[in-house]
């Protein structure tokens, strides 16, 4: 059932459907108008209420962060029946079956243990010298066995965007650059693959500026009666578009007021819809 959404995206799932597959490659179309570029918002554009809201639940994970934008997501104080697993043999064991499993939109390797007091083990993974993600792990009670095991208590991390491609390489999201291969935080700008559960595995959405812009690639016309202007492929840059600066797998992106751009040895439309599309 598709449901009007605003703000932020909150968990991100794996499984990356690249734009490399769309048929464009190369960031030069045929003939690209003469627009001015509109400037790349920098990371510190980031909203401070957000961060604000994920540090104060973040517990000790959310102490040890240093993010260049903000942190995504976080949570603290979670026990046996949170859902995350417990009774691992060890804290490694625990940090592994969290971070692990597909559908976590973390590294899944390369953590350092942080510090230790006995019954709890904080783990970093570190970007740059500064860490991207903690997790918090604690010695528990397992509710199914009644045996103590280790357990996540607690975690925080950064915008995705801060990871190393490679840490990640089925991230669901996707990550673009500015126009000097800088990647941009995903509140800017993001794009990733509509969800199986309702049928919208052909619609990529690219949402800009905490999805208060939001365009499909719709070749399906799922989303038709929602769209600004059609889907097209293979069409031209109209005069009045303007350069964004944003570039993702060799293509760039131009906005108009009604549509996104994606513009490389071809070029496609990606209509606009008036409200952020979510899925239920």
């Amino acid at each position: 059932m598709a449901v009007r959404t605003r703000g932020p995206i909150g968990r991100l799932a794996a499984a990356l459907v690249a734009l490399a597959g769309l048929g464009v490659a190369a960031c030069d179309p045929p003939s690209r108008p003469a627009a001015r570029p509109t400037p790349t918002p920098t990371l510190a554009a980031a909203p401070a209420q957000g961060h604000s809201a994920a540090l104060a639940r973040s517990g000790a994970a959310g102490e040890v962060l240093r993010c260049d934008s903000r942190i995504m997501e976080a949570q603290s104080g979670l026990g046996p029946n949170s859902g995350y697993p417990s009774g691992a043999k060890t804290p490694a064991a625990a940090l592994a079956q969290y971070v692990g499993p597909s559908g976590r939109s973390l590294p899944a390797a390369g953590y350092r243990q942080v510090r230790s007091d006995g019954t709890r083990v904080l783990f970093a993974f570190d970007v740059a010298g500064r860490p991207r993600v903690a997790i918090e792990v604690v010695r528990r009670p397992n509710p199914r066995t009644g045996r103590a095991g280790w357990g996540v208590a607690g975690f925080a991390y950064c915008d995705v965007s801060e990871f190393p491609p490679e840490s990640v390489p089925n991230l669901y999201t996707q990550v673009w650059t500015d126009r000097n291969g800088h990647r941009v935080a995903t509140h800017l700008i993001q794009s990733y693959p509509g969800p199986a559960h309702c049928d919208w595995t052909s619609v990529t959405f690219l949402d800009l500026n905490d999805r208060e812009q939001e365009y499909l690639r719709d070749p399906d016309g799922i989303f038709a009666k929602d769209e600004r202007v059609p889907y097209q492929a293979g069409g031209s840059v109209p005069g009045n578009a303007r350069d964004t600066g944003y570039r993702r797998n060799g293509v760039a992106l131009w906005l108009t007021d009604d549509a996104a751009y994606v513009v490389g040895a071809t070029v496609e439309r990606w209509p606009r819809v008036p409200e952020a599309i979510g899925c239920m």
